[in-house]
């Protein structure tokens, strides 16, 4: 089954928020992540799942005519990239985070 590039899109993030559903689900039942989360670091990972999963969805179909849905393959890599591509999307963050704290400290000093 086809479908175009907007559906395609739409889909890729909502599997990508699945997949960072069940990172938030183990990393709570490994207990790696506090208990007292705020809901807005848990909306903050899963709107980053939803951009993994657009992203992985776009680079893995770069035509709207190669997108097929009924690959359980296709799916189950659209779902991983909202796992493990959360990880790499929040570390870019940090480190942007990081270095404009850097920045912003190294200009006080001066």
């Amino acid at each position: 089954m086809e479908t175009n590039l907007l559906n395609a899109i739409l889909i890729g993030g909502i599997l990508g928020i699945l997949g960072q559903s069940i990172r938030i689900v183990l990393g709570l039942g490994k207990g790696t992540l506090d208990a007292k989360i705020l809901k807005e670091q848990i909306l903050l990972s899963l709107i980053i799942g939803f951009i993994a999963g657009t992203l992985a969805i776009i680079l893995k179909s770069p035509t709207s005519k190669e997108i097929d849905l009924s690959n359980k393959e296709l799916l189950l890599t659209i779902i991983s990239a909202g796992y493990a591509g959360a990880d790499f999307i929040e570390g870019t963050l940090k480190a942007f985070q990081n270095k404009f704290k850097t920045s912003k400290e190294n200009k006080k000093t001066q």
